[in-house]
Order: C-alpha cells, then structure tokens, then sequence
C-alpha cells in the first residue's frame, strides 16, 4: 500500500509541473508496445515490452521525432500483433488536391533478429518502415492487428457521412476490402484473436451484443481470372480488379457480455479478458468463459489516467510518465493467478543479465584459480623426460576430444535429472540465456565429469571415454597417475573446459592439466613381429639348408 501511494504522489506531482504527454499503448500474441508523445515539443518515444523478459521490463525502440522524417503529430491510432506494432498517423490536409488526395501515412516497426538472448534490434533500424497508406476523406472508427496483418474499420465522410463502416485489411502491399459480417448493425471495437483475421465486437440485428470472427479470406489473383490476358494493359486491368473486388470470410459469431466501449477488451491464450475501471480508483479484471463473466480480480490504481495493454499473458496498466522519455509506472498483472506480479517504475533491461554475470563469474574464478595451479604445479611436473612404456605414443588431440565427449554426455544427462532439462539445455544455456535454473545444470554436470574422470584414472588409469577410444593416462614416470595427479588433471579440465583447445597449439598434444599434474595420454601400438631367422625364411619358402657355412 505504502508503494502504490508512493507512485501516486510521484505521478500527481509529475503531471502537475509537466506537459500533457499523451500515452498509447498496443499488444496482443507476444510482445507489448508504448508511445508517449509530447504534442507541444513534438517529440515522440516507443517502447519495447518483451514478452519473454521480466514483468516491468522494457526496451527503448525507436525515437519518432529525430530520426523518423516526416512525422510531426502523435499517431492516430496503433495496434500490435506478435513482434509487430503499426501506426497510423494523421492526414495533412494542407497539401491535399484534387490530384493529390489526402492519405493516412502508415508505418511499421518490428523486431528483427536478437543475436543474443536479451538483446533486441529492430527492423528497419532507427526509423519507421512506410506501408501503403490510408487514402481518402475517411474517419477511422477502429483500428486493429491480427496474426494476418491490419485492419481498419473506416468510415467515409466527404460524401455519405452516414454511410455503413467499411472493413479494409493490409495485406502485404494492398489494403483489401473485406465485407463486414451481414447481422452487425453498428460495431463497438476490434479485438485481437489468435489464428483469426480480426475479432468484431459489436450489435447484431437481434439487438445483442456479439463478437465476429473469422479466418484469413483468400485473395483473387490473375490467375483466378477465366480468360488470360492478351497484352500488358489487360493484364493490370485484371490485377486492378482482384485487388478492388471485396473479400468475403465467413464470419461466425457468439454472444458476449464484454462492452468495449467501457472495458479494454483483449484475448489471452483463447479466452476473452476485459478491464474495466471501477470507483476508488480501482480496476476489475473478468473473465468471459461459457457464456458467462467471471471476476478475476478487484486492484487498487496507481494514478486516475492509465492505459492497459497485454504482454505476453499479462496485462499491464501504464501511468503516464513526467516527460516523454521517462520510464513511466506501470502495474503488472497475471490473469492466471490473479494477482500483481510487478508493480512500480519500468525497468530498463539490460542485454547483460544476472546469469550472464553469474556465468563470468564462475568463468573468471575458474580461470584465476587453474593459474593458481599452474604456479602450485607438483615437482613431478616440472620433469623435461617421459618414461614412455614399450610400444606407446602421444595420443592426437581428436581422440582426447572424443573421449571427453564421451565422458561428458552421461554427466549431461545426470544433471538434466537433476534439475529436469534436456541435455541440450545444460550444454548450450550457459552460452545463452541460462534460464531460472542458472548455470547450476552445467556446473554439476562437470562436477560429475570431475568425480568419475579422478576416481577412473587413478584406480585404472582411463575413463569410459578413454576405454571406448583405446587411450589411457600415464605419469611422466611411466606409470598410472597417483590420486593427487588425477585429481589435479581433471580439476582443471572440468574448471575451465575452454583450454582443451590448448590440445591443437602445443607441440605435443598436451592438456594444460596434463602439465600441471605431470601427466600424459598415450595410445598402444601394435607390437611388431619378430624377425625370422635363415633357416626359417627357408622353410617358409620350401627350400632346405643348414644356415650359411662357417
């Protein structure tokens, strides 16, 4: 409580010495979007919530009013689908003719390729990518984003003002008509569903209120024409047509009690939500299942101006900020559990988290402490000659490699036991994002491969790895290694895995582990025949004789 009262004086305070800075929110299948712009400075910033980040985390996307050209009012209306936000911007009606209509300018920003885990870069970078734009004296009654794009509910307002909406869906290049279904009388808002074009929530000729939807409808193209073209006139007159004729899906509807006109209306993971504000500066999260609306959940307000959107399976309410690019409040909702899972001041993430640092951390002191090894190196170490057995050679470095493979993968799958992951996960989360467990899976799973490796070679001098790739560890003594050289080996074999690449830059193959501890590897080879004798070789080839004569 103390918290929230907290936020409200900040933001009370704020707005009282501050500009009006308005604030739209978009999201809906993922990730969630901001915009706060500042009418008087004409400055504007959007925002990236990543839906697989930490609630209340945001990254700063893109700057509208230095680095995008031609953007000088905040946007009309905004949607989100995925990774995707659009905007639509106001007309300038000043440079309109009669040759030159007035058009809505539509732009995109998306998220493009992360290169690493919580990372983001966005397409295109620093700017906004222009899409077909909206032409004509329409209104927009509705603007919203879908798995398939866009869509707008428009209204025509230079010739019949009282004319029925119109539907028209980006698609790639094109803003298709779409027909609206035959029972809405009058719409009430777009909501966003997955695997559909576009949710329809409105009244129907019974006099209900109903949500509409439908499927992706297919597109006419040239080849859906009965006659092929003869020239190249006739052929763009065929394609004019395909992109002016209206597409007609085959909407379905139910009945709902949601009322987007006093609710903000969104679908997670199938189900129908609606946040509607209440007295006391409360909001009421509901949920519609079977025909009926259950109350989630009554949560006290931070500021009276909010605006909601989803992210991921949250829902977020955002306060405004004191300027444009400050990080705003924000409360952090889960419909699952129906309770706050974040509440105060959005944070910036960092593309460094706390595993990453953890993951250093361990790297760095594994590092520091195989140096230690190195100077604490046993005499035995420090020997220039080997005592090779009879019949024995170095081992090659892919075979060493292997051998540690082999080693490693059952202590992989003991770890995954352990901590229930996949042994893909313990070998390449540490390299990414490591995930709640941390890098607990791997540092086991080497503590293992520690275990088994010492114990293994000091009691018969090769692992499993080592048995199944015919090699084996020695002393430079030319004997099996004692506990405390096994144990020194591997300890720095399994503290710092990155020097194995030391195999293929010393002269003789050697592990840094080997020169500390005072060991090798070799491999067996085949023992030589002995040489026959005269008398011998005679026989073999058939012949007789004693032997050359004295």
């Amino acid at each position: 409580m103390m918290l929230r009262l907290v936020i409200l004086c900040v933001v009370m305070l704020s707005a009282a010495n501050a500009p009006a800075v308005t604030l739209m929110g978009a999201g809906a299948g993922g990730d969630g979007w901001l915009l706060t712009y500042d009418d008087e400075l004409k400055s504007g910033w959007i925002v990236h919530l990543p839906s697989n980040a930490p609630p209340g985390v945001f990254m700063p996307a893109l700057d509208i009013s230095i680095r995008t050209e031609g953007v000088d009012d905040a946007p009309e209306a905004i949607a989100a689908w995925g990774q995707t936000l659009y905007l639509v911007f106001p007309p300038d009606e000043t440079t309109a003719t009669d040759e030159e209509p007035v058009v809505r300018r539509v732009r995109q920003l998306r998220v493009g390729s992360n290169p690493a885990a919580g990372y983001y870069t966005y397409d295109p970078p620093n700017r906004l990518a222009a899409l077909p734009g909206l032409v004509g004296e329409i209104e927009i009654a509705a603007f919203g984003a879908g798995p398939s794009g866009p869509v707008a509910v428009i209204t025509d307002r230079s010739e019949n003002a009282d004319g029925p909406a119109r539907f028209l869906w980006l698609r790639q290049t094109t803003w298709h008509e779409v027909t609206a279904p035959d029972d809405l009388v009058s719409i009430e808002g777009l909501v966003p569903l997955d695997r559909m074009l576009i949710g329809v929530i409105g009244i129907g000729r019974d006099g209900e209120r109903r949500l509409w939807s439908a499927v992706e409808p297919p597109v006419p193209t040239r080849e859906d024409a009965t006659d092929e073209p003869q020239d190249a006139a006739e052929e763009s007159a065929v394609e004019e047509l395909a992109d002016s004729v209206p597409l007609s899906p085959e909407w379905a509807s139910r009945r709902t009690l949601l009322d987007p006109a006093s609710s903000f209306v969104t679908s997670i993971d199938g189900f129908l939500y609606g946040v509607t504000p209440l007295e006391e500066a409360r909001v009421e999260l509901s949920l519609e299942s079977g025909g009926q609306q259950h109350v989630a959940g009554v949560f006290d307000l931070s500021a009276v101006d909010y605006t909601v959107l989803t992210v991921g399976s949250d829902v977020v309410l955002v306060y405004p900020p004191s300027k444009v690019a400050a990080h705003p409040p924000l409360t952090v909702i889960s419909p699952s559990t129906s309770g706050v899972i974040y509440e105060g001041v959005a944070r910036r993430i960092s593309p460094v988290t706390e595993n990453d640092l953890r993951f250093l951390g361990v790297l760095f002191g594994a590092v520091l402490l195989t140096v230690a090894l190195f100077i604490l190196k046993p005499r035995v170490a420090m020997r220039e000659s080997v005592d090779f057995p009879p019949h024995t050679a170095l081992a090659e470095p892919s075979r060493r490699v292997a051998a540690v493979l082999v080693d490693f993968i059952p202590c992989a799958v003991v770890a995954g036991l352990v901590f229930e992951v996949s042994v893909i996960d313990v070998i390449v989360k540490p390299f990414q994002d490591a995930g709640p467990e941390g890098v607990w899976p791997a540092i086991v799973a080497l503590g293992v491969l520690f275990i088994h490796s010492s114990i293994s070679e000091w009691l018969w001098g090769r692992s499993v790895g080592k048995l199944l790739l015919s090699c084996r560890t020695i002393s430079v003594t030319g004997v099996k290694p004692t506990l405390r050289q096994a144990v020194w080996r591997n300890a720095i074999k399994a503290l710092c895995p990155p020097l194995i690449i030391v195999l293929y830059l010393d002269p003789r193959g050697r592990h840094p582990g080997d020169l500390v501890s005072g060991t090798l590897v070799i491999v067996d080879l085949p023992i030589p025949a002995e040489p026959e004798s005269v008398d011998e070789g005679l026989d073999r080839l058939g012949l007789e004789g004693d032997g050359p004569e004295t």
